[in-house]
This record gives C-alpha cells, structure tokens and sequence, in this order.
C-alpha cells in the first residue's frame, strides 16, 4: 500500500466519522429539543387545566367579604369550591356527630411573582415564576368522644397524620380570630381548629409549625429576602409571563373587582408564556406594546390584535356561576365610566397651575 492511498484512506475514514458524529449531535440535540418541548407542553396543559377548573368553580358567595373574581392583568384572586378532606371519612368510626361538614370554599390567588432587587436587561423587576397562594378557610375541627382513640398515624387533634405538614401555602389571615392578647385571653381556641386553619389565621408559629424556607434562616436559603419573596409560592418558575382578561357580556377588560349579587364576569381568558414581559402599565418605550393593548384590540370592530408569540399558549374560560342577565356588566361599565372621570379629573389637576392662573 502507497502513502496516496494511505492518506486517501485516512481522509475517507475522518470524513465518515464526521459525518457520523454530526448526524449523532443533530439527532441528540432534535430529540433533546423534543422533549423539552414536551415537558413544556405537559406543564402548561396541567396549569391552564388547573387554573381553568378553579375559575370554572368560582362561587358568588362573597365569603367573609371577599368579591367572587378579583384580578388585573397579572393578578386573579378568587373564592372556590374545594373537595373537603377525606379525612373526615376515616374518623367516621369514632366520631360523635357522624357526618359532620367541612366548609368548602378556599382562596385561590395566581400572580407572577418579581425580584425586588433584580432587573431585567430591559429595565424592569425580574420574574421569578408563577405563584400559587391558596388561603385555607378555618373551620371546627371535630372532638373525640372520652376514651376513643384515633385511627393509627393520626394526631388526635388533627384530621391530617401526624407529622405530615399542610400542602399550599396559606399566607394572608382571614380575620376569623385574633391570637392571645398579653393577658393571656384568646379570642378564639386555637384547639378547635385544625393547623391549616390556625396558620391562614395566626401565623406558622401558631399552628406549631416552625416557619421553613429558603427565605427563613432555618430553611438555610437567602435570609435577606426572606420577608420580600415568598419562595415557597412559587407554583411553576418556569412561567415568567401570566395575562388576564375579563369579559362582561359585551367588553373585554384588564381588570375585574365587581361586588353586587353579581360579582362574576361571563368568560376569563388566561395566557401564560416562559419569556419574561414587563409589567402591565410600566412597559419601557418601544416594549410590552402588545402586553398592553392584550385586551382591548379585542373590543376593536374587526379584532386587531397581534398573534401571540410561540412561547404563550391561550385559553377562554366560561364561568357558569355568573349571572345569565348580565347585571355584573352594568356594574363594571359603571366603574370603568367613574375610573376614566377620575383620570380625567387627576389629569386636570396636574396641568392646573397651583396659584389658580390660567394653564399654559
């Protein structure tokens, strides 16, 4: 054999083994890009899914003050329906007052959380992710009779097994009670309460749950934003971009607080994307033009609004609770008429000259 045909051997050997490996690369990276693409998928069907049957359960009982739907644009908070615990099954057997109710409403809040501190290259507080803040609505905890004893793994205060700490993540009080007072007095016996309801009233602390977290120095996190971001609350970090719009029957809107008898808009359309976007209202000049005018290019005749970009997936939600008469649309084209007054009048107030001369 030559040195030619040496070379040319070695030349065809490294020029396949290229080509093999670059198809190998290609391939891993296609199928590494698939599945991520996927997973993406999955998470967004779960939360669109999950968020979608929470609307779709909001009740106009206005409990304990609450409106039924109350959001903005990044921001929806609502009271709905929740599956009591099972637990309430399995006491059943010892329990003096068979069948004893639980209270099945909750406070449910999605909102996209921002660092205080940390900015986005564009200007405006970095997104951490979506949280999930589910506020637990106290009720009576059930009492054994003398001398019975509970199912084993089972505290006998508690309707959840011992040592097993409460899912979600209650934060905000409800008001139902006050914590002991420095004479020792309570307003309300912490003992009659299960431990989800005493920390939605009084804090971890008094549910006995000592306050863990990468915000508290126990959780062995970042102590220094503990008191500014809620880690735990944090529902999908993947999603940095959440939207809302609400509809009245007739007109879309960036925001919803209606009280009444009928508190509930007609549908609800929810946008998530993983691409960060500034804040509703704060968009730098020449940004987030599309984020602001989400809602209202869909009350334009024909719509005009820009196609959504390929990391946000959309849905529309109906509310079924909500009122078939469209009263709640009265109320909000009410408020929507006093809120352009109140611009109007704040923007006349700033244009005024403060000794009362005649504006330039």
């Amino acid at each position: 054999m030559t040195l030619l045909e040496v070379i040319l051997a070695l030349g065809i050997l490294g020029f396949v083994s290229s080509m093999t490996y670059w198809f190998y690369a290609t391939s891993l990276a296609a199928n590494r890009e698939g599945v991520e693409e996927a997973r993406k998928l999955r998470l967004v069907k779960a939360l669109l899914d999950r968020i979608a049957r929470e609307i779709r359960q909001a009740s106009y009982i206005q409990a304990e003050g609450r409106v039924g739907i109350e959001g903005d644009a990044e921001r929806i908070a609502l009271t709905s329906y929740r599956v009591p615990t099972g637990a309430l099954d399995r006491m059943r057997a010892y329990l003096p007052d068979e069948g004893r109710p639980e209270y099945d409403l909750m406070r449910v809040e999605y909102k996209i959380v921002r660092h205080p501190e940390i900015e986005h290259p564009d200007g405006y507080p970095f997104p951490l992710g979506l949280a999930r803040v589910e506020t637990t609505v106290p009720r009576p905890m059930p009492t054994l009779e003398e001398g019975a004893q509970p199912p084993e793994g089972e505290s006998p205060s508690g309707s959840q097994p011992a040592g097993v700490g409460q899912t979600g993540s209650p934060r905000a009080g409800n008001g139902a009670g006050q914590p002991p007072d420095g004479n020792g007095s309570a307003q309300t016996d912490l003992s009659l309460l299960d431990p989800s309801a005493a920390e939605a009233m009084f804090g971890s602390d008094a549910a006995g749950n000592p306050p863990t977290g990468p915000g508290d120095a126990a959780g062995g996190g970042d102590g220094s934003l503990g008191s500014q971001v809620q880690w735990d609350e944090l529902y999908a970090p993947e999603i940095r971009y959440l939207r809302f719009c609400y509809y009245d029957g007739s007109k879309w809107w960036d925001t919803w607080a209606v009280k009444g008898e009928s508190p509930l808009p007609q549908l609800v359309m929810v946008t998530v994307g993983f691409e960060p976007q500034p804040p509703f209202g704060e968009q730098p000049l020449g940004i987030g033009r599309a984020n602001a005018e989400f809602c209202t290019c869909l009350n334009k005749d024909p719509v005009d609004c820009e196609p959504l970009p390929p990391d946000q997936i959309s849905t529309v939600v109906r509310v079924p609770q909500s009122d078939p008469l469209f009263r709640s649309r009265i109320t909000r084209e009410t408020q929507g008429v006093l809120e352009e007054l109140q611009s109007g009048t704040g923007e006349e107030d700033q244009t005024a000259p403060p000794d009362g001369g005649t504006p330039p």
